[in-house]
């Protein structure tokens, strides 16, 4: 009965917005000829992203009986280059702002304004090709080294491997006899918590995000790690927004 019912709850999930959209703005045309919206976000750093004064609004809804607003009057101009610090009690809203700006979660209402776009008029698939994330809990893939740090690739393997340098395991993947090629297990289950955020890390550094956002990721590691990942922030994202 309990699978019937959540079988029947997910068929009743309204679908996500539209995968991809066309650039229909001929304003932006005009200012850059060659470039659609989620190219505009893409290639050059942000000078402003602004969310609106109206509120921002997330209804979550969890068996239809759930319905929480987390976030509410929530007003923030940032500049390109800055690096934003969101805090705040747990249950307050911050993963869920972050699920915000990816649509996961579809704000009510309220806008967020990244260089005068609203990301809502982009496609699901290019505005989060725009962003970057480090997740609290980080995630690797059944696969190799390789498809981890670029998993639909797009680079080449001297540029994953400058990335695995900058995040200091080079030398550890080197070691291994498949290189890139080494087999990484479901969870990253092979390789240690450690290993894996600096993994994680690589394959942000590797797309060169223009926006980054970050939720804890210094919450589950040891001090070794901690240490790296400090100086990564500090000197190796200097080229987008940090959150």
């Amino acid at each position: 009965m309990v699978s019937v019912e959540r079988t029947k709850q997910f068929t009743n999930i309204p679908s996500e917005a539209a995968w991809e959209i066309k650039d229909l703005c001929s304003s932006f045309k005009l200012a850059f000829p060659c470039q659609c919206r989620a190219q505009r976000l893409a290639g050059s750093l942000p000078s402003v992203l602004f969310i609106s004064s109206e509120q921002i609004k997330s209804n979550l809804t969890f068996h239809e009986l759930l319905h929480s607003s987390h976030l509410s009057s929530q007003m923030a101009s940032i500049h390109g280059g800055e690096k934003i610090g969101v805090v705040g009690r747990a249950g307050s809203g911050k993963s869920t702002l972050i699920q915000v700006f990816f649509r996961l979660v579809e704000p009510s209402g309220g806008k967020i304004i990244i260089d005068g776009i609203d990301i809502t008029t982009i496609g699901l698939h290019n505005i989060r090709s725009c962003f970057g994330i480090i997740p609290q809990e980080p995630v690797l893939f059944e696969g190799t080294v390789g498809s981890n740090i670029d998993p639909v690739g797009m680079y080449s393997d001297e540029e994953i491997w400058k990335s695995l340098e900058r995040c200091q395991l080079k030398d550890e993947v080197a070691a291994k006899p498949d290189k890139l090629n080494s087999l990484v297990a479901d969870d990253g289950d092979n390789w240690s918590m450690g290993q894996t955020q600096l993994l994680c890390l690589g394959r942000v550094m590797l797309k060169h995000n223009r926006l980054l956002f970050m939720d804890e990721v210094t919450a589950s590691i040891d001090s070794q790690t901690d240490a790296v990942t400090q100086r990564i922030i500090r000197e190796d994202f200097v080229w987008g927004e940090l959150c």
